[in-house]
């Protein structure tokens, strides 16, 4: 058994036999003593103080060969001609070491060892015995029967932890798969992002004049674009909404407003507007771009708009205050990367510089040493959940974490 219940079952029959044999071992002792004629009670202290040595080293020492126990239970069941036992009657204690050996075999060795162990140790007492003079009864013969049960019931054992392997390795499967398939559709997601950003880009761009509405290439770039939109949008092929024309107007505001708790950016105009239903928030434009991103930092997005009353979108960010920045870098939570100084500092530079090479020169290291560092910093993310694949992502989870602080951005950027 190759899986984690397997494992578990091999190590637990291993102890469980050994504590078998010892728990058992001081009546079997006892009633060993106890039995023995005076004449002959030297020589049987003898063979069971013998017998308690072994099954205590037994369990010291647990990996002993399975022939090493089988041939001193044998050497032990022999001295019934030192202790005339016979006489006495005085081996059922013997047949009881026996029975205990190899009902507890059968729990950590392979089936036809343990059945081979069982028939040579249970044979040959039943063969001593009867040299000896003994009758045979029935329960000496019971040995072999009960090692045979032993094994059944072992079987049995194993077969419902091989299946919980089996069912454990295919729920891991699942996941696996599932998080592969999760993975590849966020990629998908994100490329379309780019790409909706990058079309509607160039349609602003377009709008102030900044490309000739007529240029030769952006009618077929245009048709690109949208194409790989809707192959890309969830399966849904409903035309998009034509929000540059429902969105038209000649003014626009933009309010921007921060204080200790939250960023809030409110963009408003007296243009056309539209009917905010499902449909129209169903866009990836909408769905995507906006609320989604705004999701995934924790903020919210608020879209009002009716026919012929304007529209106005409010983005609300929480960050983190400059007085608590210190405490959440120092934080180890699960869902926080564990960041060196030197990381840290790597990264803070990065943001305030244009480039790498100001970093490393700011730093007095190569710019390849800070390459190491942000990868470095980019995995750990990624081993938390939270991918940073691109600098505007790295800083958003910074400040999220409080490693730099929204005031802190500003200041670099001036």
């Amino acid at each position: 058994m190759a899986g984690e219940a397997g494992r578990l079952l091999t190590g637990f029959g291993h102890r469980y036999a050994v504590a078998v044999r010892i728990a058992t071992l001081p009546p079997i002792a006892a009633i060993g003593l106890l039995r023995s004629s005076p004449a002959e009670f030297a020589a049987t202290a003898v063979v069971v103080a013998a017998a308690v040595i072994w099954t205590c080293a037994r369990g010291w020492w647990p990996r002993a060969p399975i022939a090493v126990d089988v041939a001193v239970l044998l050497g032990l069941c022999l001295t019934v001609f030192w202790t005339d036992a016979e006489a006495d009657g005085n081996t059922g204690w013997l047949r009881l070491l026996v029975v205990f050996a190899c009902v507890t075999w059968q729990w950590h060795t392979p089936p036809l060892t343990g059945a081979l162990a069982a028939l040579i140790a249970g044979g040959g007492m039943l063969v001593v015995f009867a040299a000896a003079g003994l009758a045979l009864s029935v329960s000496q013969v019971w040995v072999l029967a009960m090692a045979a049960m032993s094994r059944a019931a072992w079987v049995l054992v194993t077969r419902a932890a091989e299946r919980a392997d089996r069912m454990a390795a295919e729920a891991e499967r699942v996941r696996r798969e599932a998080a592969v398939t999760a993975a590849v559709r966020a990629e998908e997601r994100e490329f379309a992002n780019s790409l909706h950003d990058t079309a509607a880009t160039t349609l602003l761009m377009v709008g102030l004049g900044q490309v000739p509405p007529d240029a030769d290439w952006l009618a077929p770039q245009a048709r690109r674009d949208l194409a790989r939109l809707r192959f890309l949008d969830d399966g849904r092929t409903v035309p998009e909404a034509d929000l540059v024309e429902l969105l038209r107007a000649d003014r626009g505001r933009v309010r921007l407003r921060g204080d200790v708790q939250a960023l809030s950016v409110e963009i408003s105009d007296e243009g056309k507007g539209f009917a905010v239903d499902d449909r129209v928030t169903a866009r990836r434009g909408l769905r995507d771009s906006v609320h989604g991103r705004m999701n995934r930092v924790g903020g919210t997005a608020t879209i009002t708009s009716a026919e012929g009353a304007g529209t106005t979108v409010r983005l609300v960010w929480p960050y983190t205050a400059p007085s608590l920045s210190g405490a959440l870098a120092a934080d180890d939570s699960p869902g926080r990367p564990r960041l060196s100084p030197r990381e840290i500092e790597v990264l803070r530079a990065w943001f305030a510089a244009s480039s790498k090479e100001l970093v490393a020169a700011k730093l007095h290291i190569t710019v390849k040493t800070v390459d190491t560092h942000i990868a470095r910093v980019r995995v750990k993310y990624a081993g938390v959940g939270r991918d940073a694949r691109t600098k505007s992502q790295l800083v958003t989870r910074a400040l999220d974490d409080g490693v730099i602080t929204l005031a802190e951005l500003n200041e670099a950027s001036m």
